[in-house]
């Protein structure tokens, strides 16, 4: 069971067409049902600061090194989906600016 905060590597489902889906990390946003389900932000090593909501995370950074991310990372709250429980195949780590994060779903009026 994962809870807020966690860092995950799992099979994260395309806006467009939730069928398909690419391997990757993701950030623990919300428990679905009991831990049947999570919502969850996707995690890339594309910087879209520029054009979506989110914040950068640089790999070497506490922060970074907390959440074991491989590159440097945008935590995209823009595209938060939610995946069932055994779409998620481990844990990578822990988010230590979710807090930070919560406040820019607030500020944005992100729901999730």
């Amino acid at each position: 069971m994962y809870q807020p905060g966690d860092v995950v590597l799992c099979k994260f489902p395309f806006r467009q067409d939730p069928s398909q889906f690419t391997v990757r990390p993701a950030l623990v946003m919300r428990v679905i049902n009991n831990w049947i389900s999570y919502k969850l932000a996707q995690i890339t090593s594309t910087d879209r600061r520029d054009k979506l909501c989110g914040a950068w995370i640089k790999q070497k950074s506490n922060e970074g090194m907390k959440m074991r991310l491989r590159n440097d990372s945008f935590i995209n709250l823009s595209n938060i989906l939610e995946v069932p429980a055994f779409g998620i195949s481990r844990l990578l780590g822990n988010c230590p600016v979710m807090a930070d994060l919560e406040k820019i779903c607030v500020n944005h009026g992100i729901k999730y």
